[in-house]
């Protein structure tokens, strides 16, 4: 595989979409994956402000970043993030988890990025 330039990177094209049908809402929406400032900002936002982790509209303000139009836009900014909250738990829950999922932010994506992780470093480790 070829080593990147900068140029290279930055001109990639690395946002997915995930098409999810939502019968309660009569439609579908995307799932798009976050961009490092948005999951900078999303994990910002759970911090209240003594630092302490606030789960206030969690979900939502996951998705206000994730649900998006067939182009990758979002469909909610941030001020809208308390109305999406009041919409119903049942499909608020499965899109987070889809969400979370798409985003690698799972507790099984973690521990399997974890395991990842570890079983390079120990391949990469020199040997005595």
């Amino acid at each position: 595989m070829a080593l990147l330039t900068a140029a290279e990177i930055l001109a990639a094209e690395d946002v997915r979409l995930e098409k999810v049908s939502v019968p309660e809402w009569n439609g579908d929406v995307y799932v798009r994956n976050l961009t490092g400032r948005a999951l900078d900002a999303y994990q910002f936002s759970l911090a209240d402000d003594k630092g302490e982790l606030d789960f206030t509209d969690r979900r939502a303000k996951l998705l206000a970043r994730c649900l998006c139009d067939d182009k990758g836009k979002r469909l909610f900014n941030e001020q809208q993030i308390e109305a999406l909250s009041g919409k119903s738990a049942d499909v608020l829950v499965r899109l987070f988890d889809i969400a979370e999922k798409h985003n690698k932010l799972d507790k099984e994506s973690r521990e399997a990025i974890a395991k990842n992780s570890a079983a390079t470093s120990d391949s990469a480790s020199p040997t005595a």
